[in-house]
C-alpha cells in the first residue's frame, strides 16, 4: 500500500484491470527492494518502504495463458517520496482514498489487504539508507 498524505492510496490501471503497485521478486531481491524497482517501474514512483506486512494466497485465472494460477503476494506499506518517468506505458497511476481503491481492486487478495491494511494504525516508515 503506498500512501501519499492523508487517504490517497496509489493503484495501477492496467488493460488487465487495477491493482496495487508491484511485482514479482527478481534473483536474490528482497521483498524492500522488489517492491522499490517494481513501483518505480510500473508507475515512476519513488517510495520508501514501511514495516507493517500481510500475506495472502489467491487463485487467479490468466486471460493470456489460458489456466489458473496460485499467486503468493506479500503487500507492504510504503510512502510514496517522488516521482520519476517510468518504462510500462500502458500503466496508469492513479491516486485513490482507500475506499474507492478498495472498490477498484482487480484482485481479491489486493483488496482484502487493503482493507487489513487500514484496520492498523499508520506503521513506521523506515529510515533513509
Amino acid at each position: 500500500m503506498i500512501r501519499r498524505t492523508g487517504d490517497d492510496i496509489a493503484v495501477v490501471d492496467t488493460p488487465d484491470g487495477v491493482f496495487l503497485a508491484g511485482g514479482g521478486i527478481e534473483g536474490n531481491e528482497t521483498p524492500d527492494d522488489a517492491i522499490i524497482r517494481e513501483t518505480l517501474e510500473e508507475c515512476g514512483l519513488v517510495i520508501r518502504p514501511g514495516t507493517w506486512q500481510i500475506r495472502a494466497i489467491e487463485f487467479v485465472y490468466s486471460s493470456t495463458e489460458l489456466t489458473n494460477f496460485e499467486k503468493r503476494s506479500t503487500f507492504m506499506e510504503a510512502v510514496a517520496e517522488g516521482v520519476r518517468g517510468h518504462s510500462e506505458r500502458d500503466h496508469k497511476l492513479m491516486w485513490l482514498r482507500t475506499e474507492a481503491a478498495i472498490r477498484a481492486l482487480s484482485h481479491q487478495s489486493h483488496s482484502w489487504a487493503l482493507d487489513r491494511w487500514r484496520e492498523h494504525p499508520a506503521a513506521s516508515v523506515r529510515p533513509r539508507r
